[in-house]
């Protein structure tokens, strides 16, 4: 079984074994409440720096030409980058994910710092995903 299979496989048994407000709660405690797993790639990337604002206004412009709308998350949320990564061609996807997100993600996954948190089987399988499809990443056998 691949690493993909594996940490999909292993974050679905604990959905299966969690009530809807159990997954809320821990998804809330996880990503909204404590900053090293937050989802907001610019804070891992630039923390409360010049940087991070420059990045915020860069992903803006990409939503805003791509007519996609914000929702009340910052543009470096994650569900925002993947809609500015639906818009740029195979290059520049590989060159944004080089940039941002793979080292953005490898954070969030630091942050777990072995809490045997069930989420960070979700970030796992976003960069797992990533390494499969992506010819950019530098371990191409899928091993984080």
């Amino acid at each position: 079984m691949n690493s993909t299979n594996k940490f999909f496989l292993e974050f679905k048994k604990f959905v299966g074994e969690s009530t809807i407000e159990d997954l809320q709660e821990k998804y809330t405690h996880t990503f909204d409440m404590n900053p090293s797993t937050s989802l907001d790639l610019g804070w891992h990337l630039y923390g409360e720096a010049y940087e991070r604002g420059a990045f915020l206004v860069k992903l803006r412009g990409f939503l805003s030409e791509s007519k996609t709308k914000e929702s009340s998350e910052l543009p470096d949320h994650i569900t925002h980058i993947f809609k500015v990564m639906d818009n740029l061609d195979k290059s520049d996807q590989d060159g944004f994910l080089n940039e941002y997100i793979v080292p953005a993600l490898k954070k969030i996954i630091n942050g777990f710092d072995g809490s045997d948190n069930p989420y960070e089987l979700t970030i796992k399988f976003i960069l797992s995903e990533i390494n499969n499809g992506h010819e950019c990443m530098e371990n191409k056998n899928g091993n984080l």
